[in-house]
């Protein structure tokens, strides 16, 4: 598991949490604003949400970016799940993670489903 997700799990309270994905939103690149395109985007999400899915040697890239800080920090945890993994990699997480880091206590329904869109757009994308 990634270090900034070890250290996000080891953190007691929701506030740290939510501190914490905010931090982690900060260090996700902007994406140039040609790739902020309908076709990259997408829907389901409260917020505007561009996420671009391509594969390298065989391991899935992630390029995201998101008009609200909360869901830049979501992406930013999105990446560091899904990130450099093959498509069995993929196939074999579970949606476990977001109990394991109190999201879906924590989120409201919108971003829980906007999330839900994020994980689909990717779980579609590599068994296309």
């Amino acid at each position: 598991m990634n270090q900034d997700l070890q250290y996000l799990k080891r953190l007691e309270n929701w506030s740290e949490k939510y501190e914490f994905i905010l931090e982690l939103g900060q260090k996700l690149p902007l994406l140039k604003d040609n790739l902020k395109v309908n076709r990259n985007s997408v829907t389901g999400c409260q917020s505007r949400v561009w996420l671009i899915l391509t594969w390298q040697n065989d391991l899935l890239h992630i390029q995201t970016e998101a008009d609200s800080r909360l869901v830049q920090g979501l992406l930013a945890l999105v990446v560091l799940v899904y990130e450099s993994k093959s498509k069995v990699e993929i196939n074999q997480i579970n949606s476990s993670w977001l109990k394991e880091f109190e999201l879906d206590q924590h989120l409201s329904l919108t971003r829980r489903q906007g999330l839900q869109a994020v994980i689909n757009t990717i779980l579609n994308f590599i068994n296309f």
